[in-house]
């Protein structure tokens, strides 16, 4: 129900809060949370979203985009970044077996992006928009499950809250 204009207005500030909001993902992993944390607490309502998209409704296509958008952006740099803290600790100096994980994981994430493409429309076209968006969220959820259940295997982290000096934040805001 919306313009093109405005179809395309969303979806670019939609794309663009993803590729933002990784910036806050890694602050608040590294600075309160943890890599593994801030995964768990962004997952709900990432899948939440997914949830959402299947209602049709403005506010709800709205929260659903927002919710995506920071599941998303939040999640996106930490799940890299835990798995290879966990291969540098639990096994290290091995990097083949790093280099390995993260080609599988890559490699996994690319497989379901080509089996979405092709199933999703056909679930649209036979099920509705309602289903097409729930198989996602469903997927994401047991996903969920099984990387919760995992945990003693990831890298166990420590937040070390250290007072910067000005010097310090000045070097960080120009990097940034």
């Amino acid at each position: 129900g919306f313009s093109d204009g405005d179809a395309s207005t969303i979806m670019s500030l939609f794309i663009g809060a993803c590729y933002l909001l990784p910036l806050a993902g890694g602050f608040v992993a590294d600075r309160f949370l943890g890599k593994f944390k801030t995964i768990i607490y962004f997952s709900g309502p990432y899948i939440l979203g997914h949830v959402l998209l299947g209602i049709e409704s403005r506010p709800f296509l709205f929260a659903a985009l927002a919710l995506l958008a920071m599941g998303s952006g939040v999640i996106k740099p930490n799940i890299s970044t835990l798995m290879g803290l966990t291969y540098d600790g639990q096994r290290p100096g091995q990097d083949r077996w790093r280099t390995d994980a993260f080609g599988i994981f890559y490699m996994a994430i690319n497989v379901g992006s080509v089996i979405s493409t092709f199933t999703l429309p056909y679930l649209r076209t036979h099920s509705g928009y309602a289903t097409a968006f729930l198989a996602p969220a469903v997927l994401m959820a047991i996903s969920f499950g099984i990387f919760a259940a995992g945990r003693k295997h990831y890298a166990v982290e420590t937040i070390q809250k250290t007072k910067t000096t000005p010097e310090e934040r000045q070097e960080q805001w120009a990097v940034l």
